[in-house]
């Protein structure tokens, strides 16, 4: 059986972290928790250091806009899974 998997690609200066997930949905949530988690180490501070008020959109988008070396991407790919 055939399957779409979106896959997570990101970046960073100490390399590079891939994961699979089911749903586009799913892989842009684990997006917005990689820009939670390492949310006081990005390079432009001058939003607010707590981000928890913030949506994923909202919080991705500070994160990765000028974060120098950081970056991510999303792509979509099909697996052929065993029946």
């Amino acid at each position: 059986m055939i399957r779409e998997v979106f896959v997570v690609i990101y970046q960073h200066r100490h390399g590079m972290d891939v994961s699979a997930h089911a749903s586009h949905g799913q892989a842009y949530a684990a997006v917005a928790e990689i820009a939670r988690t390492w949310w006081n180490e990005r390079a432009d501070r001058s939003a607010a250091g707590d981000c928890s008020a913030l949506s994923d959109e909202e919080v991705v988008d500070a994160y990765f806009t000028d974060n120098e070396g950081e970056f991510y991407t999303i792509e979509e790919a099909k697996v052929d899974f065993p029946d």
